[in-house]
């Protein structure tokens, strides 16, 4: 998680049920949470044994149907299940023209894999002003979680429309799907030793918080005390200056020295790294004008292009307080891998986190071949639809 929360306790493992409250015991997030989490796993696993790891109902509802109009792939408006995740295309959708994601244009005279990603993620009062409460001025309220998906395509396919068979394109997508839950996976990886000095020097003086260390790309990891859930709506960003709103959250503003990382909503959406810049000057608020009087300009070590309310790339900024170099292979690593460490009293044990991998999950969704021209042509869909048959009841009842 990304958020202020003082422990993320929900665990599989170990067959909690539900959390039962006792009288004269103070209630903690952590309490709601998890019971939120228990229920919500079980749904999942109810949905999943029904759907499978991916399916969609019958009677026109399912979504996510690729068809083909002209060169353009079109999405079915409709829901779709993937591991228990249940997906929703509000209306028909463009491939090419999703909103938050754009895939990369078709080439000719190839076979793809059009595929559905998903992961859930945690939206505060940053992104969406409907979750602070009017009535309650400076006070942050609860995040929410939600459901983001994307269509996306694989390229890595050998062979034409003509010499692939049944068999052959079965076998494909179960290898594809297989490689994709087994990327999933990070297995017992400690924090390296080559950093423990300078992690542990890191969160000395920091009690009763989440610090994250977080990959950012080749050898740079990202380091925060609040668990990286610092985040900020840019209002303009022009040269190495950036203007971002305040909102509730002044406490945690970056300070000199610290670092920030501008988003794009992609970014935000699918936990993607943004671009990293050292804060060399912070200027207080402008208090003289009404509508920006919660604004606050950054002086940054590098330039990080123009941004304008009226569109823009870069919309968003997250505070981190330091960064640190990990000598590890990164071609294994993927964006959001983290080690997260409860640092709880005087004895701290900072070392004993395994590396974390945000959860994606992935459904097979058409195979398709461009011609020399680049026009597509479906050669397979792959949804699996799911309706109950029905039954009149005298059939279950012995009426004589």
């Amino acid at each position: 998680m990304r958020i202020d929360v003082s422990r993320d306790s929900f665990d599989i493992a170990q067959g909690y049920t539900r959390v039962l409250l006792q009288q004269g015991r103070p209630i903690l997030d952590r309490d709601w949470n998890e019971q939120t989490a228990i229920v919500l796993h079980q749904l999942r696993m109810v949905t999943r044994s029904i759907y499978g790891r991916h399916g969609g109902p019958a009677g026109g509802d399912c979504g996510f149907i690729p068809t083909i109009s002209g060169n353009d792939i079109s999405l079915k408006a409709g829901w779709y299940t993937v591991d228990g995740l249940i997906l929703n295309c509000k209306q028909d959708v463009n491939c090419f023209k999703q909103g938050h994601f754009e895939p990369k244009a078709l080439e000719n005279d190839k076979t793809y894999l059009i595929y559905l990603e998903a992961m859930e993620r945690e939206v505060t009062a940053a992104e969406n002003i409907d979750l602070l409460e009017t009535a309650l001025p400076g006070v942050d309220m609860a995040a929410r979680g939600q459901v983001v998906w994307r269509v996306n395509h694989d390229d890595k396919w050998a062979g034409t429309a003509t010499n692939l068979s049944c068999r052959d394109v079965i076998e494909k997508v179960n290898e594809w799907a297989a490689d994709k839950r087994a990327e999933q996976g990070v297995g017992n990886v400690s924090f390296p030793e080559s950093g423990q000095a300078e992690l542990k020097k890191f969160v000395t003086g920091k009690l009763n918080q989440l610090c994250r260390v977080e990959f950012h790309k080749g050898t740079e990891w990202k380091m925060s005390a609040d668990n990286a859930f610092a985040l900020f709506e840019v209002q303009q960003a022009k040269g190495n200056k950036v203007t971002f709103r305040l909102g509730s959250l002044e406490s945690w503003a970056p300070a000199k020295g610290e670092y920030v990382e501008l988003l794009s909503e992609t970014n935000l959406r699918f936990n993607e790294p943004g671009l990293l810049r050292r804060v060399n000057e912070t200027s207080g608020s402008n208090r003289s004008q009404i509508d920006k009087i919660d604004h606050r300009t950054l002086v940054l070590d590098q330039p990080v292009g123009d941004y304008s309310s009226g569109g823009g790339e870069r919309r968003f900024l997250r505070v981190w307080n330091d960064t640190i170099t990990l000598n590890m292979d990164p071609a294994r690593l993927k964006s959001g891998d983290h080690w997260q460490f409860e640092i709880r009293g005087t004895n701290q044990n900072i070392f004993g986190s395994a590396l974390k991998r945000p959860g994606r999950v992935f459904a097979p969704l058409a195979l398709i071949r461009t011609d020399t021209s680049g026009v597509p042509e479906i050669i397979n869909r792959f949804q699996r639809i799911v309706g109950i048959p029905w039954r009149d009841i005298d059939e279950h009842l012995d009426v004589g």
